[in-house]
């Protein structure tokens, strides 16, 4: 009996460690969509700062990709520089902007010089003649523990930043981008930085999803 006690033990235990792999097939269709559309605004091309939209197409001949914006400014030693109208924003399906949480890394990155302490990044109506016509503002600040990222519906005040995080509801139309920077002084001649932040566009829900 012991020793049949110990060969079903073995048995068992073989069986316990053997893989079972099911194997299934899916198929992904694609096809393009474009929700947002990043173009350069009526102030987004002079010598001081220059707002590009990826609106260009691959090649002579294709479509254009839509797939983000950059923007090139230059600050000064003053408390605050008000780049307005500098960008476009025409959103062709309604739906919800935020700055997402990253499964990995974080959504807001600088490299070089310290230059900028916050950025205020504002959708607004075309014609911006009160805070009333700004519609959502992203903040990102800096401190020594690294970039902060904040965005809600509707004006906050250089300076401040929101209470809470909420998705920006964006309806379809074109909204102007204008931006406002709060800059490390000094900035000398010797001032440089890039930060790169990362949008998500939540075409389903007001759910700020982390993406990879």
């Amino acid at each position: 009996n012991s020793r049949l006690s110990k060969r079903r033990l073995t048995i068992l235990a073989m069986i316990v460690l053997a893989d079972v792999v099911y194997v299934y097939q899916g198929q992904v269709d694609v096809s393009q969509v474009v929700p947002l559309k990043f173009l350069t605004g009526p102030n987004g091309n002079n010598s001081y700062v220059t707002f590009t939209g990826n609106d260009l197409p691959l090649t002579p001949s294709g479509s254009p990709y839509y797939a983000g914006f950059q923007v090139s400014i230059k600050l000064t030693n003053s408390s605050g520089a008000y780049f307005v109208n500098i960008g476009e924003l025409q959103v062709q399906d309604a739906g919800y902007l935020y700055v997402p949480s990253l499964l990995s890394g974080n959504a807001v990155s600088s490299s070089g010089s310290s230059a900028i302490q916050s950025l205020y990044i504002y959708l607004n109506n075309t014609d911006i003649t009160s805070s009333s016509a700004i519609v959502c503002t992203i903040v990102l600040t800096y401190s020594s523990s690294g970039w902060t990222a904040y965005y809600t519906n509707g004006y906050v005040a250089p300076g401040s930043t929101p209470t809470s995080n909420s998705p920006c509801s964006l309806s379809a139309g074109t909204y102007g981008i204008s931006m406002y920077v709060i800059p490390n002084v000094p900035i000398t001649s010797s001032t440089s930085e890039t930060v790169t932040v990362t949008l998500g566009y939540n075409v389903i829900s007001n759910t700020a999803v982390p993406v990879p």
